[in-house]
């Protein structure tokens, strides 16, 4: 769901969004718009959790804001669930209705739909993934269930539409194909590993290089970084890559990627005039401030691509 529709103030009108987030799940095929006239009030004690939901619901600052909101205004948006053993699963809505029972709502809206397992699946990963705050693990794990629920629907056979498309490429509105795989290969990190990435203190592109090495070699590779307080580059885990294939004893793989961490790298100088570093900042910046601006920025640009270094 959009972040506009969790704050307590905001320039539309209930009705508004209301519209907005039920258009997104119409739009996604998560629901029908007849299904719109069908909201019922259903006991938050009746909603269990989507079996291996993928996306986490944290107590932290936006869920504090949100149980503010719905303290005040009630559960706007209704959430979206199927009939499960007596209970309802949740499909959409998993934040919102935590929220409501931290805010002592006793029932909150909404829409029932007897989903067989593919569809609600699909439902699932579709009205979340709007999300405007999505963790790269959250986006990993959601492509592989997609991918995989695709994979064994069958579709390409029943429908002519997409009849020699790769399944892949219809997982995703916004990324590619490629980005697509390279997100489904965050899955196969360890979890040590997978919340690097999250924290972003290992890059999705050495991520990804890392989650083809073993189990043990995974091992191996987030005890050297914690030991030499390192995070390997996209080109370094490269490496480290093509050492796992090569290498099969434990033992020699770390001390090799040991040696690769601890490898010294040319030294290099660089300088640039007052005068060319000047044009990027404005007259009232002082010496120290664009000192302390242009290491801010490169922190933050070295930790993207995957190259800082503590």
């Amino acid at each position: 769901m959009a972040k506009k529709g969790l704050k307590r103030q905001t320039t539309e009108s209930f009705a508004d969004l209301q519209n907005d987030v039920l258009g997104q799940y119409v739009a996604s095929g998560a629901i029908d718009a007849k299904d719109i006239n069908a909201v019922q009030d259903i006991s938050v004690d009746k909603f269990v959790e989507f079996k291996d939901h993928p996306f986490y619901v944290i107590d932290n600052e936006e869920m504090a804001e949100l149980v503010a909101s719905i303290k005040d205004n009630g559960v706007l948006v209704p959430v979206i669930a199927r009939p499960r053993d007596g209970k309802f699963e949740l499909i959409a809505g998993h934040r919102r209705c935590h929220a409501a029972k931290k805010a002592g709502i006793e029932k909150i809206p909404a829409i029932v739909k007897d989903y067989s397992d593919d569809e609600a699946t699909l439902a699932m990963v579709d009205s979340n993934i709007q999300r405007e705050n999505i963790l790269p693990s959250e986006k990993a794990w959601a492509y592989r269930m997609k991918k995989e629920t695709l994979s064994h629907q069958g579709r390409k056979a029943t429908d002519p539409d997409e009849v020699g498309t790769d399944t892949r490429d219809k997982i995703s509105d916004t990324d590619s194909g490629a980005t697509v795989d390279r997100y489904i290969r965050l899955t196969y990190l360890n979890k040590d590993l997978l919340k690097l990435v999250d924290e972003k203190k290992l890059s999705l592109l050495s991520g990804v290089s890392i989650s083809y090495m073993t189990k043990n070699q995974q091992k191996i590779v987030k005890k050297t970084m914690d030991d030499e307080s390192l995070s390997p580059s996209a080109p370094q885990a490269e490496q480290m890559l093509k050492l796992a294939k090569s290498i099969k004893d434990d033992t020699k793989f770390e001390l090799e990627i040991l040696k690769l961490f601890r490898k010294k790298h040319v030294n290099r100088s660089y300088k640039m005039t007052s005068k060319e570093v000047s044009r990027y900042f404005p007259d009232d910046f002082d010496d120290e401030k664009i000192k302390s601006t242009i290491e801010e920025l490169l922190t933050k640009w070295s930790k993207e691509k995957g190259y800082y270094k503590k």
